[in-house]
Order: structure tokens, then C-alpha cells, then sequence
């Protein structure tokens, strides 16, 4: 896009103007004027119609703030990049709501500028790496990650009996525990391709205690895995078969054995959230099962709170995005625009990016719009035993 013309709103003068200098050095820019508070940004965006405009977060008059939201309603074709010295959430959930779709810590580099307004310019929306990942954390959690070690939750034990197969592999006695699947569809087509396999607590738990078991002990976890994997045989031939194995089972010396396969390119395990950037237990693993030709997943959360680390070392196949950031996003600009950072990070590294718990149609037509390939949850179908699927979704999944 050439010719973008760019308006910058800033009280600190020698800030501003070296703001300016830094569009001036790129000949595609064009400064169609400059603001010292709120107020003359309004006016000067209303009059100039700017395709970009820089504005700070704590200036004058009302703030960045009352700027992004009166220019959006009088240049609605003008893309809000937030500047601030703040990386506080709340300043940047604020901006976002306002219709901000970029934000910029000050201090960053002139190349960071450049390339944010080049990207807001062409409708993508930019967060500084060092602020994403916190502010996605934030409308997860409702707090800050503890920068100490996590407290692992308490397991409920659940009772197991677990046999050898014929072929070594652990195989779970029928009535203890059982599989469940949930289809992943392409959003656009509507058509499944994956299915992902779910361990969970045996039927006949309780429901008051069953719901707080997080994660099935291990023997049982490998041989519910083991049992996927041999589904692979009944599923449609196109369609993968996702794994969310825990970050014991993952870095387990058995983990191999679970997948049974010395192919698996129609397997993809997904990092655990809790696992570490470069962490080198984690990282042999995804070596091991990128040998064995399974694919990746990453959770987009985790890459952001990484600050986007773990996607370089990983460079995952799928980068996939919680239901918490997914739940509501229609109605969410917030929402939108971090799902839009992670959309477009995905595009510049090549991997698709995939939706988890979508609850209804509307989250489904924003998805697409943003760019998301693919996506599983109640909305599309609701998690089953395979023959229970594979009864209603087979004709589906194979046209």
C-alpha cells in the first residue's frame, strides 16, 4: 500500500518530533499533521482523514481514549495505534475496546513503528510482543501469571486397571475408562477434517467428583492414548487425530510406545501449557514425534505469554486458540483484535490456527472473518464416542 497517510498525536514534543522523523525517513508515508492533545487529534483526523493514526495513550484533553473513540466515529476508515510508556493491561484493554487495532510500547525500535503502521494500514492488527502475551493472560484468568513456580493442582485418584495388549502397548479394561472425541471442522467449508481424542474419568464417578479430575494418572493416560492412535484405522482417511497428551506423558520415555506408529503423519500432539520455552525434556519430545512425522499444535495463549520465544523454537503446525479467548468474540473488540495478532503471526510463519470451544454461530462467522482456518465445540458438535460420530459424520467428513 503506498501513500499512507499517517496522523500523529503526542504531547511530548521531542517525542513527536521524532515520531515524525521516523515517517518522514519512509517514502510510502505521508504526515498529514500533527496534535499535542486530544482535542486538535479529533479535529485534525475529522478534517484530514488520516489512514493511520498514532496516538498517545495519557495525552491531554481527555487521553488516547477519548481520541480513538470520537475519530472512529467521525473517520471510521482510520486504523488507532495506541502509544505509551505504560504496559499496563488495563491501558491496553482500554485503547482496544476504544477501537485501537495496534499498540505500541514507546521506546521500541523505528523499524517497529514502520512495520506497525504499514500492518494497521493493511487492516492487521499489531501488539507489541511484550504486552500480548499479559493482556491475553489477563482476559483468561482476570490476573497476572505468578512469576514464581505453579502450584500443581491436587489429582483426585481415580481407580485404574490396565492390561498389556498383544503388541505391548497398555490397553484400558473396558468400563473403567473410556475415549471421547470431538470433531474439528475447516470453519468455511464446514467439513470435518480431525478429530481430537479426550481421556476422561470413568462413567460411573460421581458427577460432583468427576469434574474435578484434571488429568487421568499416567498408566491410564498412555493406554486411553495407545487406544486413540488405533482409532486412526476407523476414521475417515483424510482426517488427522489431535493429542493432548500431559506434560508427564509427553516427556515420558513411553510416550513413543503410546503412539505405536513409525509413521504418524496424521497425528498431531499439542504442547502441554505448562511446559516451559526451551525447555530440553520438552523440545527432544517434539523431536521424537516430528520423527515419527506427527505435527505440532501450540496453544496461542502460552506463545504469547512467551512473548512469541516458543513459536520460533517450535515452529508449531497449529497454533490453537483457548475457548476463553474464543467465548464471546463477537461481541468482544478486545478478543478480536489479540486474535488477529495471532492469526497474523500465524500467517507470517505458515501454520494454521485452530478454535476451540466455539458456543454459537455468531463466533463462527468472526472466526472466519479474522482468518481462522479451523475449529471444534458445542456449536458444531459436541464431543461423542467415535461410533456415535462416525454414524452422523462420516458422509460429512469424506465429501
Amino acid at each position: 500500500m503506498s501513500d499512507i497517510r499517517v496522523l500523529i498525536a503526542e504531547d511530548d514534543t521531542t517525542f513527536r518530533s521524532a515520531l515524525c522523523d521516523v515517517i518522514r525517513s519512509d517514502p510510502s508515508l505521508t504526515l498529514i499533521g500533527e496534535a499535542q492533545d486530544a482535542a486538535e487529534a479529533i479535529e485534525l483526523a475529522c478534517r484530514c482523514r488520516p489512514d493511520v493514526a498514532l496516538l498517545d495513550v495519557r495525552m491531554p484533553f481527555g487521553g488516547g481514549m477519548r481520541a480513538a473513540t470520537e475519530i472512529q466515529i467521525f473517520a471510521p476508515q482510520t486504523r488507532i495505534v495506541a502509544l505509551s510508556v505504560s504496559e499496563d493491561r488495563e491501558t491496553v484493554l482500554e485503547m482496544l475496546r476504544g477501537g485501537a487495532t495496534g499498540y505500541l510500547v514507546k521506546g521500541g525500535s523505528m523499524d517497529d513503528i514502520l512495520s506497525t503502521i504499514h500492518r494497521c494500514a493493511r487492516g492487521e492488527a499489531v501488539l507489541s510482543a511484550e504486552i500480548a502475551g499479559d493482556v491475553i493472560w489477563e482476559l483468561r484468568c482476570g490476573h497476572r501469571p505468578n512469576s514464581g513456580t505453579a502450584q500443581r493442582a491436587p489429582v483426585t485418584p481415580v481407580a485404574v486397571s490396565v492390561t498389556p495388549g498383544p503388541t505391548g502397548a497398555l490397553r484400558a479394561r473396558a468400563g473403567r475408562s473410556d475415549l471421547s472425541f470431538e470433531p474439528v471442522y475447516n470453519l468455511e467449508r464446514l467439513r470435518i477434517v480431525g478429530f481430537e481424542a479426550r481421556t476422561r474419568p470413568r462413567s460411573d464417578l460421581p458427577e460432583g467428583r468427576a469434574h474435578r479430575v484434571p488429568r487421568l494418572p499416567d498408566d491410564l493416560e498412555l493406554a486411553a492414548l495407545a487406544t486413540a492412535v488405533q482409532s486412526l484405522k476407523t476414521l475417515p482417511r483424510h482426517a488427522f487425530l489431535s493429542l493432548d497428551p500431559s506434560l508427564e506423558t509427553l516427556t515420558s520415555d513411553r510416550f513413543d510406545g503410546a503412539l505405536g506408529l513409525t509413521s504418524a503423519e496424521r497425528i498431531v500432539v499439542e504442547i502441554p501449557s505448562r511446559a516451559t520455552d526451551g525447555d530440553d525434556e520438552v523440545m527432544r519430545a517434539v523431536d521424537r514425534a516430528r520423527a515419527h512425522g506427527a505435527r505440532i499444535a501450540v496453544d496461542g495463549t502460552r506463545a504469547a505469554r512467551g512473548h512469541v520465544s516458543c513459536l520460533l523454537e517450535v515452529m508449531p503446525d497449529i497454533i490453537t486458540l483457548h475457548p476463553d479467548l474464543v467465548r464471546g468474540i463477537d461481541a468482544s473488540p478486545v478478543k478480536r483484535v489479540l486474535t488477529a495478532v495471532l492469526v497474523s503471526l500465524a500467517g507470517d510463519i505458515g501454520t494454521t490456527v485452530s478454535a476451540r470451544g466455539i458456543e454459537t454461530a455468531a463466533e463462527v462467522r468472526i472466526l472466519i472473518d479474522l482468518g481462522v482456518e479451523q475449529g471444534q465445540g458445542p456449536h458444531l458438535r459436541a464431543p461423542g464416542s467415535l461410533s456415535e460420530l462416525l454414524g452422523t459424520t462420516t458422509a460429512t467428513a469424506e465429501q
